[in-house]
């Protein structure tokens, strides 16, 4: 029997909302997932990429992985990874952190290949009590313009080398797949795309749960913890955590692990409704002070008094909160605020006359340059937005 555990968007060194118990819950879940791990006796650990927030994680989240890999390898355990967007890097001849840890010791196997090139080579077998499987990593690639297409390519080569072994066969990589995600944000990869022959698809990136049965079990296990208020109702629904894999039986068998995650709850409606309803919230005891989202239509002269009620009502009772205020006006009745049904590049779209696609480039690029030291680092994000730069100055007026 072959049990894998498998992980994915684990995010170490996020601190969200600049809050430094956020990047402590995210070290937690992380030593317990390995703990509940190897209490499940798995053969191998699998994550599916994003395992660090940044290229250049703290270096408390690399302490974190590299002690919690130890821990797993001296149970003879290996960590299998591939590079999610996170994790890639951005400039030019610099080493990726997780090939540097498989350099560093041998309890961490970075199967995607050290280059989008590369990734056949990568593959990893685990053999126990007479059964077989194979692991085969695929990177994830840039949001750039021909991310799809890349994809194929390496996909056509692995679905080439697991045609000749036997086995159970896994696809550990780091993707999106079309029609998955909430709202089209991205180059997604269309689900027949994907190699044949795989058994399970050990994918991550979309950060809630999903699992499906399409040439093989297609499973996300999604993030550790709720990184976004998006996140908060499947987590009401799903829970988080991640995926113990059986891959000895003819259709891989998956248990799933809850963790013990920071509550998060979203709160919407007039300001009664909104105090009521956390009043409601805050009655019951929590291990760990909740952070709580709210949206609330108010007329701007209720604005301060509401404030102060909410500010009394929380104190002390909660992590964090985040206030969105709807501005009711006489005339024009509730003013909308984008929420969750908006997508930022659709607002950018609507705003400045764009298409989509150049609104995509063009938020691509902010996000690369506001989390890089050097705008060389940004050179795909560049790249794609100057391919449109005719579209925006048209749209512009410009010539």
């Amino acid at each position: 029997m072959v049990l894998a555990a498998h992980l994915a968007d684990t995010h170490l060194g996020y601190a969200q909302y600049r809050l430094w118990e956020r990047e402590d819950d995210l070290y937690e879940l992380f030593s317990t997932a390995y703990e509940e791990a190897l209490r499940e006796r798995v053969n191998v650990i699998v994550i599916s990429g994003d395992v660090f927030h940044t290229p250049r994680p703290p270096n408390r989240a690399i302490l974190t992985f590299y002690q919690q890999v130890r821990r797993a390898g001296e149970k003879g355990v290996k960590t299998l990874v591939v590079a999610g967007e996170h994790d890639q890097l951005k400039r030019r001849g610099d080493v990726h952190p997780l090939l540097m840890l498989s350099q560093i010791t041998s309890d961490v196997v970075f199967i995607g290949g050290t280059d989008a090139n590369t990734v056949i080579s990568q593959r990893y077998v685990v053999e126990s009590n007479g059964s077989r499987a194979l692991f085969y990593g695929v990177n994830a690639f840039p949001r750039v313009m021909d991310r799809v297409e890349r994809y194929k390519a390496i996909f056509e080569q692995v679905q080439t080398a697991v045609a000749k072994e036997s086995g159970r066969k896994v696809l550990v990589a780091h993707l999106p797949i079309e029609g998955l995600m909430s709202t089209n944000i991205e180059p997604s990869v269309p689900v027949d795309s994907l190699p044949s022959g795989f058994d399970y698809y050990a994918l991550g990136h979309l950060h809630i749960r999903h699992i499906s049965r399409n040439k093989g079990v297609l499973s996300y296990p999604g993030s550790l913890d709720i990184l976004s208020r998006q996140e908060v109702g499947e987590w009401r629904r799903s829970g988080k955590g991640f995926y113990i894999v059986d891959l000895s039986r003819e259709e891989p068998e998956i248990k799933k692990v809850d963790l013990d995650v920071r509550p998060q709850f979203v709160v919407e409606g007039g300001k009664n409704d909104v105090l009521r309803e956390l009043g409601e919230l805050l009655r019951a005891v929590y291990r760990k002070q909740p952070i709580v989202h709210i949206k609330v239509s108010l007329k701007k002269n209720e604005e301060p008094e509401f404030r102060d009620k909410l500010e009394n009502l929380l104190r002390k009772k909660v992590l964090d909160y985040r206030l969105e205020v709807h501005r009711e006006d006489p005339k024009l009745g509730v003013a909308h605020v984008p929420g969750e049904s908006w997508s930022e590049a659709g607002v950018i779209s609507r705003v400045y006359g764009i298409s989509e696609k150049a609104a995509l480039a063009l938020i691509r690029l902010k996000d690369c340059l506001s989390s890089r030291s050097q705008p060389d680092e940004c050179e795909n994000e560049i790249r794609d937005v100057l391919l449109v730069k005719d579209e925006i100055q048209k749209a512009q007026g410009g010539a």
